[in-house]
């Protein structure tokens, strides 16, 4: 299962980073001949308005191409102003370039997205919550000295912890602070 997770957030990925070098090119007017995703023979292959959409065996990258690529295709003029090697140099480096900068606006979205559901952490409380304590283990004997830096309190946990830590927890049988 983890395999197959990581394969289709591999695709997600390249599926993202050709589509801003498609999409970059295609917006400027830049022939097209090819949009894949993956590498190897075609499993799904399909053409809608000359350019030809694949999905091949190895998913491990993918590629847009185009007429330049091909130096045997004489069906186009080499000079040719909609080709992506006649075009300025600013609109080539856009469309080499897309590819990164979809990446990296889908990872700001990522980020977005997550701090929207998830919120910005806050400043955490102060010292660290023991919340149990093994039986025999030193841990109790370092929390009562008082060089070690730690102030015991033994019982219930403080309200420090989450909840649902608490909860899990049980009762803890001491609670270190580090003093500063």
């Amino acid at each position: 299962m983890n395999v197959l997770a990581s394969l289709l957030a591999l695709g997600l990925l390249i599926v993202i980073h050709e589509a801003g070098h498609f999409l970059a090119a295609r917006l400027q007017g830049i022939r097209v001949n090819g949009f894949s995703v993956g590498f190897g023979p075609a499993v799904l292959k399909t053409e809608r308005n000359g350019i030809t959409y694949a999905l091949r065996l190895l998913p491990l990258g993918g590629f847009v191409s185009f007429p330049d690529d091909d130096d045997n295709d004489q069906s186009i003029p080499l000079d040719d102003p909609d080709l992506l090697r006649n075009r300025p140099i600013p609109q080539r480096v856009l469309v080499i370039s897309a590819g990164v900068l979809a990446n990296l606006l889908l990872a700001w979205l990522v980020l977005v997205g997550h701090t929207a559901a998830a919120g910005v952490p806050g400043d955490p409380a102060p010292g660290v919550v023991v919340m149990t304590v093994q039986d025999g283990a030193p841990a109790p004997h370092a929390c009562s000295s008082s060089s070690s830096g730690c102030v015991a309190s033994p019982g219930p946990p403080s309200g420090a912890a989450p909840t649902g830590a608490r909860a899990a927890a049980g009762t803890a049988t001491c609670r270190s602070e580090i003093r500063r």
